[in-house]
C-alpha cells in the first residue's frame, strides 16, 4: 500500500492499519518495508549510527543500516522470487 497525495497522513495511516490488521486476523504474514531515505538525507549520519547503537538494537540491524547509509544495495527474497538490486 502507498501514501496517496491529496490524502491527510492520519487517513492513509488507519487505511494501512485496517489493511494489516485484516491480514493478521485472517492468520496472515504482513511485511513493512519503510522507505526512509528522504527523512536519512536530513540527519548527520554519524548521530543517527550513534543512536542506533545506543538503543539496544542487534549488531545484524546496526551494521544494515550503517551499511544502508553508505549506500548500499539490497534487495527483497521472498521464496525464490528476487527484486533487482
Amino acid at each position: 500500500m502507498w501514501f496517496r497525495q491529496g490524502k491527510s497522513c492520519l487517513t492513509n495511516l488507519i487505511s494501512f492499519y485496517n489493511k494489516f490488521t485484516c491480514l493478521v486476523d485472517e492468520g496472515k504474514a504482513g511485511d513493512v518495508v519503510p522507505d526512509f531515505s528522504k527523512a536519512l538525507d536530513t540527519v548527520p549520519h554519524s548521530t543517527l549510527l550513534d543512536k542506533v547503537s545506543s538503543c539496544g538494537m542487534s549488531r545484524f540491524m546496526a551494521r544494515w543500516v550503517r551499511n544502508r547509509l553508505k549506500g548500499g544495495a539490497q534487495r527483497a527474497v521472498v521464496k525464490e522470487a528476487t527484486s533487482g538490486w
